[in-house]
């Protein structure tokens, strides 16, 4: 559960009845999940309710609105100058391919696909 902490007003305590409204959140935004949030199933003022301007920006990160603090630069298809060396001295440690595993694959589902990666082409 997604929960946040609001303002309860006690009587005597100023407002008016419209702004004890605006504090405290409507009762669908307290039953909301994490899976809902993070599946898309939240509507934009369920989202506002609990993340505050928060949710506009995720909506602003989803469509691709906002320009990212940072833009590695990329020297060739191999650079691997943007990650730490500790990660790229590892040794590779490759899984072998099931070739009997390949050849039972049900290849009816790529059919219409025409595009095949030019250094992924395994000889069976």
């Amino acid at each position: 559960m997604v929960t946040r902490s609001y303002h309860k007003f006690e009587r005597g305590e100023g407002g008016s009845r419209e702004a004890h409204g605006l504090v405290s959140p409507p009762s669908s935004c307290a039953s909301m999940t994490a899976m809902e949030i993070r599946t898309g199933q939240a509507s934009l003022f369920q989202l506002t309710m609990v993340l505050g301007k928060g949710a506009r920006k995720i909506r602003k990160l989803e469509n691709k609105e906002v320009q990212p603090p940072f833009k590695p630069k990329v020297k060739s298809r191999c650079d691997v100058g943007n990650f730490d060396k500790e990660f790229t001295k590892m040794a590779v440690e490759l899984t072998p391919t099931d070739k009997l595993f390949i050849m039972n694959l049900d290849q009816n589902e790529f059919q219409g696909f025409s595009y095949t990666n030019p250094e992924f082409i395994i000889q069976v």
